[in-house]
């Protein structure tokens, strides 16, 4: 059985991947959507992108073992209410009748049946009020300057 995570870039795809290596764990695979945050359209509520990538994860989950999905995306300039509600709409889109509860709140997780089978749906939040990007992570551990984590 395996976890899928699902991240905004293609940075944030090999940040998470070094980390799991490092730390040993195996089976979770990482996918990055691969928009930034004007292409999620929050105004219009249509995250089509993250909609495309739980379509591909929807198919995969009985031939993969799929027992959790995560995501971790950018809060951008958007509330997270309405980044929740984005998430919500996606998975609603892409799980139509099936039992999803939808998410309410951050790294609290829910629930979604998908044809007999319990995933556990899980999100996190980066980038609220300026704070939480990788670059804010790099800037903490860089031991000496360098101009990648000052920019």
């Amino acid at each position: 059985m395996k976890n899928v995570l699902v991240v905004e870039s293609k940075n944030d795809e090999i940040f998470i991947k070094a980390l799991l290596s490092e730390l040993n764990i195996e089976q979770i695979q990482v996918e990055e959507i691969g928009f930034v945050h004007y292409s999620l359209d929050a105004q219009a509520n249509k995250p089509t992108k993250l909609v495309q990538k739980l379509k591909d994860i929807q198919s995969d989950i009985r031939k993969e073992g799929i027992e959790r999905i995560g995501l971790i995306l950018d809060i951008d300039k958007v509330t997270p209410q309405e980044r929740l509600e984005l998430i919500n709409n996606a998975f609603i889109e892409v799980f139509t009748n099936q039992h999803f509860t939808p998410l309410n709140s951050i790294s609290t997780p829910t629930n979604l049946e998908f044809e007999g089978e319990n995933l556990e749906v899980l999100c996190y939040f980066m980038n609220i009020d300026g704070q939480g990007e990788l670059e804010t992570v790099l800037r903490k551990i860089a031991n000496q300057h360098t101009t990648y984590a000052t920019v």
